[in-house]
């Protein structure tokens, strides 16, 4: 097995491209010279760090690379520091952060370099020499689309791993005079996303897929925006390549200004934040940075259930269109990327996004719940422990697990396995 997965591994570095065509006979030769200069480039490194991790443990993690996602950079280091968390012995360590990609959230890598070494996009041939190191303490790999009770365990009950700099509390203040003035009132972020963000940042890694039909309309939160201004909560848009939108600013949606293309204040006011809603995107992780409270809506699959235990999240369904019903929510599991199809989307089935009440009902309910005010019934609680059956795996409620919008539930109670 081991002679196999060698081979392997050898005909994806000299062989073959990432599409499957194999390489012309001269790429190939040059494949095995640079594969031996990476080697050797390795032995040297090993003889450099095997001596130092006698006074001081050294490990290599390697992260999984791919589209340039905050949620991926974010799930892949908070993973490593919070295992450390777990499962270190107290005794300090180097820790090598292998990321030789642009970095999605400049502000996040500046705060995570404080915790670590991010061998990052200026550092492409150390990154790629760091997994021929011989001898190493510890290398880890990170999968995206994962799951395990242990990474819903450490990201649940996981302490905060990244702090704001000086500079960084004086550039959040400023962002906070500029958005809210003298207002001292709770923060709620909105996540949503952008047929511009999915062309930049997602197509080229899913090319034959529709990556627009199951983004969910954002004016479809404007009756929950107005709620929450009339409760008095401040609501923050939080996103990239998004356009301004009348609909969503004149309902109250706060469109901060100041970003000085860092990404800065995605992170702070994550940070600063009561709860973060997202509609169908991967900005509730900047929740998970900061132990806060999230809701995210229009959720496609439960196939790769990542989301801790604060998250509270609904579904938005499919609907068959021959069989007229919805698809159960085991199929939509057997089937994880449904909505991105383009030959069945509105051919077979269609997408049914969350309406404006079911999100309201969803937040109206976390923020009960997190006031302590929310009454659960025997009834939700035999639905919530039928739902984390289906999903994660378990027979009861764990307090590590995510929940489903109790009312969602209520009304779709049919589409889970007995």
């Amino acid at each position: 097995m081991i002679f196999k997965g060698v081979r392997k591994k050898l005909s994806q570095e000299l062989l073959f491209q990432k599409n499957g065509v194999r390489y012309p006979y001269g790429r190939v030769v040059l494949n095995t010279f640079l594969l031996g200069v990476k080697c050797l480039a390795g032995l040297f490194l090993t003889c450099l760090l095997a001596p130092l991790s006698l006074v001081i443990p050294v490990e290599i993690w390697l992260m999984k690379l791919g589209p340039d996602k905050a949620s991926h950079f974010i799930d892949g280091i908070e993973q490593h520091l919070r295992r450390n968390q777990f499962e270190g012995s107290g005794r300090k360590s180097i820790c090598i952060v292998v990321w030789p990609q642009r970095f999605p959230n400049k502000t996040l890598a500046k705060m995570y370099r404080r915790a670590v070494f991010i061998v990052g996009p200026r550092q492409k041939f150390l990154a790629k020499v760091l997994p021929f190191v011989v001898w190493k303490k510890k290398i880890r790999n990170h999968e995206v689309n994962s799951f395990s009770v242990g990474k819903l365990n450490r990201t649940s009950r996981g302490e905060i791993s990244v702090s704001f700099s000086r500079d960084l509390l004086e550039l959040g203040h400023e962002l906070n005079s500029k958005l809210f003035g003298g207002l001292q009132k709770p923060i709620i972020v909105f996540g949503y996303t952008s047929p511009k963000y999915r062309a930049e940042i997602d197509q080229m890694w899913h090319p034959s897929e529709n990556l627009v039909s199951e983004i969910p309309s954002p004016h479809s939160f404007i009756p929950l925006i107005k709620r929450l201004n009339q409760q008095g909560y401040v609501v923050v848009r939080q996103g990239l390549n998004l356009d301004h939108d009348l609909g969503l600013e004149s309902a109250g949606l706060i469109v901060p200004e100041l970003d000085c293309g860092s990404g800065f204040a995605d992170v702070w006011l994550a940070a600063r934040s009561d709860l973060v809603i997202t509609a169908h995107t991967g900005g509730y992780f900047f929740a998970e940075v900061f132990n806060k409270p999230f809701v995210i809506t229009d959720v496609t699959t439960t196939a790769f259930p990542s989301y801790s235990s604060r998250g509270t999240i609904i579904f938005a369904l499919c609907w068959l269109i021959r069989e007229n019903r919805f698809a159960t929510f085991e199929w939509m599991k057997e089937n994880p990327r449904w909505c991105f199809d383009r030959e069945k989307v509105n051919r077979e089935y269609q997408i049914v996004h969350n309406s404006p009440q079911q999100i309201i009902d969803v937040v109206d309910e976390k923020l009960s719940r997190m006031s302590g005010s929310f009454v659960e019934t025997e009834e939700d609680q035999e639905l919530q422990r039928r739902f984390h059956k289906f999903v994660f795996g378990v027979n009861e409620s764990l307090p590590i697990l995510p929940r489903a919008g109790t009312k969602f539930l209520r009304e779709y109670q049919h589409l889970l396995p007995d």
